[in-house]
């Protein structure tokens, strides 16, 4: 199961195919995606980047959520994002742009250093 967050300040709710058709096709989506890759190119980020990339939706591919009260437990019970429920599905994703210019190494390399990976992996050879 995957979940959808419509932006920033919403509670998550699953992610099915109907729903992403029309997330990815939704007036405003694309220029405030092209809008935040302007301001990523030309400043990087920041303030202004984090502000536009906030009103975009989001798809969590890699979890789910129980219902909680949010991690400051303060809101009112929903499926907000939360690390005490988060229900991992076993998929991963990992920001490999990011992590290769904050550790000038390649993709590969980063992979390797994560020994539990690495084991799975061998185990699979």
């Amino acid at each position: 199961m995957l979940s959808y967050q419509q932006n920033y300040f919403n509670p998550c709710c699953q992610l099915t195919r109907d729903l992403w058709d029309k997330v990815v096709s939704a007036p405003g989506i694309a220029e405030i995606t092209h809008e935040c890759t302007d301001i990523y190119t030309r400043v990087g980020k920041g303030a202004a980047y984090d502000a536009k990339k906030k009103k975009l939706p989001m798809a969590m591919f890699c979890c789910t959520f129980d219902p909680n009260n949010g991690a400051k437990g303060k809101q009112p019970l929903n499926t907000w994002r939360c690390q005490s429920a988060v229900n991992i599905n076993g998929l991963f994703m990992y920001d490999a742009d990011e992590l290769r210019k904050k550790h000038d190494t390649t993709p590969k390399e980063l992979f390797d250093k994560i020994p539990q990976w690495r084991c799975r992996l061998d185990r699979q050879a």
